[in-house]
């Protein structure tokens, strides 16, 4: 009876390790994972993902050179699971830390664990929200399939966004990959981006 269970479990664990693992290093141009995160050993991806990382997170500091992209879980190297995630078994999925601001309009530090925003926070940086998930969206190699982040905090994304005056096509893309997840938490404290494996 064990042998049986055992050997029904085996196609979910071989599928969960079926992926071409590469190791997103600790630190970029434009990004970090803070130890928290890097402790946890889940900085494996596709190529599609990690080079999706590093090249938002370029063309972030290019358009705003005060901003760093921190970066917090991927998968581990194997895809197994992990006691933090659902998820994160196949090398598609990021959890990106929302950007945070001061008064001064200056980002804040790496984070120890990931902050709950509520609707009065203004601390949560909408300006740089939509830096970073516009450089997802428009990222020509890797194509984005879904992107998590509470409902609340993409309308004020987009919106801000919308009077900025950018691209219509590119805001209603967005709008169209950016959701508020339905079978888990709201999102409210990180962007979770998953892409398009080839």
């Amino acid at each position: 009876m064990r042998l049986v269970l055992l050997l029904s479990l085996l196609p979910a664990v071989v599928e969960a390790s079926r992926f071409h693992a590469v190791a997103l290093p600790p630190s970029g141009p434009g990004y970090q994972v803070p130890p928290t995160w890097a402790d946890r050993g889940l900085r494996w991806g596709t190529p599609e993902l990690v080079g999706l990382l590093q090249r938002a997170a370029r063309r972030l500091r290019a358009w705003d050179p005060g901003a760093t992209l921190y970066v917090g879980d991927l998968s581990l190297r194997d895809g197994s699971a992990t006691r933090w995630h659902r998820s994160h078994r196949r090398g598609v999925d990021a959890d990106l830390l929302l950007f945070a601001a001061g008064a001064d309009g200056r980002q804040k530090p790496a984070p120890t664990r990931m902050q709950r925003y509520a609707r009065s926070d203004r601390s949560l940086d909408v300006r740089r929200n939509w830096l970073l998930t516009k450089a997802l969206v428009s990222d020509v190699s890797t194509q984005v399939r879904v992107i998590f982040l509470a409902s609340w905090i993409k309308r004020r994304v987009l919106d801000d966004a919308r009077q900025r005056g950018e691209d219509k096509k590119l805001l209603a893309k967005a709008a169209r990959l950016v959701t508020q997840p339905s079978d888990s938490g709201p999102h409210d404290d990180h962007l979770h981006v998953r892409v398009v494996a080839r």
